[in-house]
Parts: structure tokens; C-alpha cells; sequence
């Protein structure tokens, strides 16, 4: 597989990823502000987020390391936006964890 088809590959899984990812971090509001919190789902979206950040990472250096140039700073911002997302979205189960 060449460069340009590994870059393409890269690229697809990732917005797969983030697309899971969205999902998943839809769920969060609903699980940390049901009364009483749900427990078991708490835990299982953090453990799901925390995969979805390692997976996230280990694309995003692949991506970098065949990204042009001129696109690297997009790319960073990018991927540090749905980092933000996601290390949020953990701080929020976490809270939650401490309240049950």
C-alpha cells in the first residue's frame, strides 16, 4: 500500500472512530444526570472513551506522519478538538463516579 492509499485508509478509519465517538459522547449527559446515576453505564462509557482516545491517538500519528506540510497544523487542531471532547466527556463520568 502505497503513501497516498495508507494516508486515505488513515483518514477513513478515523472518521469512523469519530463518528462512534460522537455517539458515544451523546450519552454521557444522559448517564451522569439520570437520578440515581447509573452506575454500570457510567463505567462502561468511560471504558469505551478511554478506548476511543487510544485509538484516536495512534490514528492521528500515523495521519501526521504523512500529512503535507501545510495541512499538519489543521490536522493538530482538529484532533485536539475531539481530544478536548472526549478528556471532558471522562471528567464528567469521573464527577459522576464520585457522587454515586
Amino acid at each position: 500500500m502505497g503513501d497516498e492509499e495508507e494516508l486515505a485508509t488513515n483518514k477513513n478509519l478515523r472518521r469512523g472512530q469519530r463518528s462512534a465517538t460522537t455517539r458515544i459522547l451523546g450519552q454521557v449527559d444522559t448517564a451522569v444526570s439520570s437520578h440515581p446515576p447509573d452506575a454500570p453505564k457510567i463505567n462502561q462509557l468511560k471504558r469505551i472513551l478511554e478506548e476511543k482516545l487510544q485509538t484516536l491517538g495512534a490514528l492521528d500519528q500515523k495521519i501526521l506522519a504523512r500529512t503535507a506540510e501545510g495541512e499538519i497544523e489543521i490536522e493538530i487542531i482538529q484532533a485536539d478538538e475531539v481530544k478536548e471532547k472526549i478528556l471532558l466527556a471522562l471528567s464528567q463520568l469521573d464527577f459522576a463516579v464520585l457522587l454515586l
